[in-house]
Formats: C-alpha cells, sequence, structure tokens
C-alpha cells in the first residue's frame, strides 16, 4: 500500500511538473508572438507614415497657394491703379517706357504720379 502512494505521489508530482513546464512554455511563446515585429506590421506602419506625411505635405502646399492667390489679387488691384498706358509719356519700348518717370512707371509709385498727362483720343 505504501508503495502504490508512492507511485501515485510520483506520478502526481511528474504530471505536475509537466503541467508547469507547458504552461511556463505557453507564456513564454505568448510573450514572444506579442513582442514579435512582423513584416506585416512593419508595412503598415510605412502605409501609415506614408499617409501622414502625404498629408501634412498638401495641407501645407494648400496654404501656400491660397496666400499666392491673395498676394496675385492684391497686385492685380494695384496694377489696375496705375494710369501709366494711358499716359502721353508712356511706351511698349522695353528700353525706355516712361520718358518722363522711368524708374517708377508701372509701380505703385506711379499710382499718384505728378507728371500724368492723359492720352487723346484719336479716331484715325
Amino acid at each position: 500500500m505504501d508503495s502504490d502512494k508512492i507511485i501515485e505521489q510520483y506520478l502526481a508530482d511528474k504530471n505536475n511538473d509537466v503541467a508547469q513546464t507547458t504552461q511556463s512554455d505557453l507564456k513564454v511563446e505568448n510573450v514572444k508572438t506579442l513582442g514579435r515585429v512582423t513584416s506585416d506590421s512593419i508595412m503598415l506602419g510605412g502605409i501609415v507614415c506614408f499617409v501622414i506625411c502625404w498629408a501634412a505635405i498638401f495641407l501645407m502646399l494648400s496654404k501656400r497657394v491660397r496666400l499666392a492667390r491673395k498676394a496675385i489679387a492684391v497686385n492685380i488691384k494695384t496694377l489696375e491703379q496705375i494710369p501709366c498706358k494711358n499716359c502721353n509719356f508712356y511706351s511698349n519700348d522695353p528700353h525706355l517706357k516712361c520718358a518722363v518717370n522711368p524708374s517708377s512707371v508701372m509701380t505703385e509709385k506711379a499710382v499718384n504720379c505728378s507728371d500724368y498727362c492723359a492720352k487723346e483720343n484719336k479716331l484715325f
């Protein structure tokens, strides 16, 4: 009887040891799979970074385009106020556009030009 109890105790201890090693092995394997970096996760991270970078570039460029459009609109309004093309002293010669004020012709300084003389409309 004592030998049966000893054998049962021995088998129970062996089963416990096997169960403990199996559980510890499973825990180690679970930890390894949780911490493992796979090619899928690297690819997903790369795609996310790619999309974020392009979104940031798009936002910066769209803001610059809006600012450039505002600047162009202001420049067009300013150019419409410049009276040089209707002045008698203005010519389309690229070397000397204005005989009186060549340094300020077609600039913002020309808006209030004191030498402005309107061209007379000729029929011929």
